[in-house]
């Protein structure tokens, strides 16, 4: 379609095969924490995972102009990690403005995500950036054990999906979907037609058709994400280190929701 397509994360793009992901499906610009530190006033200013999200923005906010300059259509896709388990990164930004961070406290962590993302919409919209687009804010899981676990687990605990543009309805649905139904929402948020409202497994969120969740149930559809490896074993092929012998370790726990969702997810720099 024409599109020219840019990611930007503070993280490598070597975790979990990023960087190759986006480079195969059609991005014309992939920068992660190696391509963007040394652009930095300080490069030492940066987290175990990579940049903070005060530089992130502001790198996004020179792309966004840059893309918008060019003339054509444009995306671009922003992975922050503010608010990243157990404890997040606040970054100096935030800092600033919220006081003094304890090093333990998620929802301070969390506040900073919001406030600085925010504020660069707010900037992008102040510029003229955003006419005529769609922001899309969504979260990639939900998150793992934290200092505020308990006020979490009180109530149902739901991702993040929010639409922002021109012929958006406004307001809040309630529905059972899941992250498989964000990609078509946002082709037929965009104005693609897709055949039956579907593309992949999901369903857009802006049509009536119902979703797996609604059809099957939860437990059903998990029960089958977890059934059908061999699709994830092929993609991940040649994303993981070569398996090395070593002796035996004692195994070290890791909190997560579940068993099942456990991830093993580090910064790609200390894996």
């Amino acid at each position: 379609q024409g599109y020219q397509l840019t990611y930007m994360g503070g993280a490598s793009v070597n975790f979990a095969g990023k960087g190759l992901f986006y480079e195969g499906h059609g991005f014309d610009t992939v920068l992660g924490r190696e391509e963007l530190q040394p652009l930095l006033d300080d490069p030492e200013y940066v987290n175990n995972w990579g940049l903070y999200d005060d530089s992130l923005f502001e790198f996004s906010l020179e792309e966004l102009r840059r893309l918008n300059a060019e003339g054509g259509p444009w995306g671009l896709v922003n992975l922050s990690l503010s608010g990243h388990a157990p404890y997040g990164y606040p970054a100096q930004a935030c800092l600033d403005r919220q006081g003094e961070f304890d090093g333990n406290d998620i929802l301070f962590s969390v506040e900073c995500s919001a406030w600085l993302a925010r504020d660069f919409l707010a900037q992008a919209e102040a510029e003229g950036l955003l006419d005529n687009t769609v922001v899309i804010v969504a979260s990639d899981h939900l998150t793992m054990r934290v200092s505020a676990w308990e006020q979490l687990i009180e109530g149902e605990r739901d991702n993040t999906f929010i639409l922002l543009g021109p012929g958006i309805p406004q307001g809040r649905q309630r529905r059972e979907a899941s992250m498989v139904d964000v990609f078509p929402t946002i082709l037929e948020a965009m104005g693609f037609t897709i055949d039956w409202h579907r593309a992949g497994l999901g369903v857009s969120l802006l049509s009536d058709e119902p979703t797996l969740l609604e059809e099957h149930g939860e437990e059903f559809f998990n029960a089958r994400m977890r059934e059908e490896i061999a699709l994830q074993e092929r993609l991940w092929e040649g994303l993981a280190p070569p398996s090395q012998e070593l002796e035996p370790e004692e195994p070290q726990e890791q909190v997560v929701e579940t068993p099942e969702d456990a991830t093993g997810e580090e910064p790609a720099a200390v894996q």
